[in-house]
């Protein structure tokens, strides 16, 4: 993804493989158990395992910080060893920091957060409404995620000049919404990058200055800062690392989605003041109230039901706490965070009034950012207490209490009939024609697979083993949903209780002949250009268009001519085509600008005849 390979470390990187350095600890008196060793082995083990350069970890309990310790290396070439102060990229844990800002301007009345944002910044006007009052988004909406916007727009996501948060609208403008609004939780960056600009108009400040006055000061949060405004507050950054190289990371445009830098002393600060519902040192950061509706899951009545639960800028779900015969439902508040080369996660437990913290600094430390070992280690061995996943029902009955008192013309989603199955859907990357309904070909992370109906009304998933004639069928489970005259395609991965939606069933839309006179072959704006400092600061796209029946197959290829994208879109109109998919990441839209050229992804590409 986006890196620049710096100095390699050949000696140290050596010794990092045959033993893990453990640095500056801070351990409270415990004579009850050994948690704290066991924690450590495991650690060490798994950074042998997946080759992590560094690591630091924090636990909270009972409004203290009850254990921090750093592992490894932030400058293997430096020789510096990871401090429990050694700030790391926490990429996605923005999100709750951004999402707190803003509650605290709800508090000061100076943010409603159910009108439209734009009331806000009228300068966001989009120019295509591609969904019924699609502009009308609201802040809340935004926070969790379930506003239409698309998830990121590549070009200009990261660059080393700086960020260029006024992209954000411009490009917005441009190509509208990518998806309906309420309808399912589409993860968006951008929509975190609007928020920051939403601060900053609201307060007067930027988002660095007002997050330091009204959220790092006050935290005693020293070692955390702004990534590309507050450099200079850093004593030790980590770089990242992998294979051997270090690397620095480029600076983002959404800003308040994952720009935020921290240590995991300051984050037991930050856990400490959210499982005391917004007080610290004695002082009240933001009204209890407020903090609650942050930690209230806003995805329980969707029309496209979700495993999992998110609130405002932080994921939100329960389990189940046993202790010898006794058990009871707690909730879990959590969020992970991850650039190419950082990989954080938090997890806190309000009832219990407790916390755990990981940070990492290498492309492989994907595989340790989750802080279950820490909660699980702990809460076993100090309080005998295990957690376990609160089994949930599909298509909960709050759906039809819920559109009833909010609509009329809201239907609750119900399984498909089998019968209706049969027709064209859009995977976005590929058109599935459904012919059989008793059994098709399919396509699931790359593989081709067989969907073979059940007595129940969904399809199994099966994959050729070996390269053979013969399935093996999975823990995947292909179902189709009925809402509101659509019908959607749903992945149920039961071994990891998510649901992945991956396709809409296809109304027939003619292709519009305008179109006819711009397929070809396109260059983005700056082809070749020699300052590539950042894979996300595109370049080097070449862009297709094609007709295929009734679709437009828009094909991006990296310069080398592999393929970067395919996406089927509908001609909706003479200048803009558009692919809806429930599926955060495969929503698109292209824009025929008034001088000729396409807008893709927040960049402009030129007729390859042009340059002739």
């Amino acid at each position: 993804m986006y890196r620049i390979k710096k100095k390699g470390f050949f000696s140290l990187s050596l010794l990092l493989t045959t033993c893990i350095v453990a640095t500056h600890c801070y351990c409270q008196n415990d004579t009850s158990s050994n948690w704290a060793e066991e924690i450590d082995v495991k650690i060490k083990k798994e950074m042998l395992k997946y080759h992590v350069t560094g690591v630091a970890i924090g636990i909270v309990d009972s409004g203290k910080i009850v254990y921090t310790k750093g592992f490894g290396y932030s400058d293997v070439s430096k020789g510096i060893q990871i401090t429990d102060t050694t700030s790391f990229h926490i990429a996605s844990l923005s999100k709750s920091f951004t999402a707190l800002a803003i509650m605290q301007l709800v508090e000061q009345n100076k943010l409603n957060l159910d009108v439209p944002l734009r009331q806000y910044l009228p300068e966001l006007r989009f120019e295509h409404e591609t969904f019924p009052n699609g502009s009308d988004f609201t802040t809340r909406e935004v926070l969790c995620h379930l506003s239409g916007l698309p998830n990121d727009l590549w070009n200009n996501f990261s660059d080393f000049r700086g960020p260029e948060k006024n992209h954000i609208v411009q490009s917005l403008n441009k190509l509208g919404a990518f998806g309906p609004r309420n309808l399912n939780f589409a993860y968006s960056n951008i929509g975190y990058g609007l928020l920051t600009l939403l601060i900053e108009k609201i307060s007067g400040s930027s988002y660095a200055d007002h997050l330091q006055e009204h959220v790092f000061t006050p935290l005693g949060m020293k070692n955390t800062f702004v990534y590309g405004e507050q450099e200079h507050k850093a004593h030790d950054l980590s770089k990242g690392f992998h294979k051997g190289h270090s690397y620095t990371e480029p600076y983002f445009r959404d800003v308040g989605a994952i720009s935020i830098c921290s240590s995991v002393a300051d984050l037991g600060n930050y856990l400490n003041m959210y499982v005391h519902y917004g007080r610290h040192n004695n002082k009240q950061l933001v009204d209890s109230m407020l903090i609650q509706e942050m930690f209230r899951n806003h995805l329980s009545a969707l029309p496209l039901e979700e495993y999992h639960g998110y609130g405002l800028g932080l994921g939100c779900d329960e389990r189940v706490l046993k202790s010898g015969d006794t058990s009871r439902t707690i909730r879990e508040l959590s969020h992970d965070g991850a650039t190419d080369f950082f990989h954080s996660g938090m997890k806190f437990y309000p009832d219990l009034g407790n916390g755990f913290i990981v940070l990492t600094n290498s492309k492989n430390g994907l595989y340790m950012q989750d802080p279950s070992l820490l909660s699980d280690v702990y809460l076993k061995t100090r309080y005998h207490a295990t957690l376990e996943k609160v089994e949930k029902k599909k298509q909960a009955p709050v759906l039809a209490a819920f559109f009833n008192d909010l609509s009329p013309d809201h239907s609750v989603p119900t399984l498909t009939d089998i019968h209706d199955v049969k027709g064209t859907y859009n995977l976005s990357y590929r058109m599935l024609r459904i012919k059989n309904t008793q059994r098709f070909p399919f396509y699931i992370e790359g593989k081709k697979a067989l969907a073979k109906a059940t007595d129940e009304g969904t399809y199994s998933i099966g994959f050729k083993f070996l390269g053979l004639f013969s399935y093996y069928f999975s823990d995947y489970i292909l179902e189709f949903i009925s809402h509101k005259d659509q019908i959607y395609m749903r992945i149920d991965d039961q071994s990891n209780t998510t649901y992945t939606y991956v396709g809409i069933k296809e109304d027939p839309k003619p292709f519009l002949a305008s179109w006819t006179s711009y397929k070809g072959k396109y260059l983005q704006q700056g082809f070749g250009s020699p300052n590539q400092s950042s894979p996300y600061l595109f370049t080097d796209r070449k862009l297709a268009l094609k007709k295929r029946g009734d679709q437009l197959l828009v094909i991006v290829r990296y310069k080398s001519g592999r393929i970067y994208s395919k996406t089927y879109m509908s001609t909706l109109q003479n200048d803009f085509a558009h692919c809806f998919n429930p599926n955060r990441n495969y929503s698109d839209a292209l824009r025929i600008l008034p001088n000729g050229n396409l807008y893709y992804q927040g960049a402009e590409f030129y007729s390859k005849k042009q340059r002739k």
